[in-house]
């Protein structure tokens, strides 16, 4: 019977191993990019609520429907005016419940957040860096 100890040790001191950047900004971060795709989900936002009249002047988007929920998203119309887009409206509202205070409004706050997120869950720093530090230890047996 023979018994061996390991431990394997990979980027023990924990440095941020970037290894690859935005060629606009020779960073791991793009402010304009960023931007870009805030203004564009913006005004998506702001187009399919338009569209259904539930828009409002401070660039909330009213999703209760009277207390209905996801249940008034039957007639929910796309910006291009296709009809059948309650998918859209249940993406709305439950994004709303995820990033904002779960009361049906959809704020413009709320928006940017759920923005922001889908925007850093594609282009945030875990896309531009290796593995932080990892540590395995173990045990083998041979018999």
């Amino acid at each position: 019977m023979d018994f061996t100890a390991y431990s394997e040790v990979r980027n023990l001191f924990n440095f941020k191993n970037i290894n690859t950047v935005f060629s606009q900004t020779n960073d791991i971060v793009n402010t304009a990019e960023r931007d870009k795709r805030l203004s564009g989900n913006l005004s998506e936002f702001k187009n399919e609520g338009t569209t259904n009249g539930v828009f409002g002047a401070d660039q909330s988007i009213d999703l209760r429907f009277g207390g209905a929920g996801a249940s008034g998203c039957g007639n929910w119309t796309n910006a291009s005016g296709n009809a059948n887009a309650s998918p859209n409206c249940v993406y709305m509202i439950r994004a709303e419940q995820r990033y904002g205070n779960g009361d049906g409004v959809f704020s413009l706050a709320e928006q940017t957040r759920a923005s922001d997120a889908f925007y850093y869950f594609n282009r945030g720093i875990a896309s531009f860096t290796n593995a932080p530090r990892s540590v395995r230890l173990g045990l083998e047996v041979n018999f």
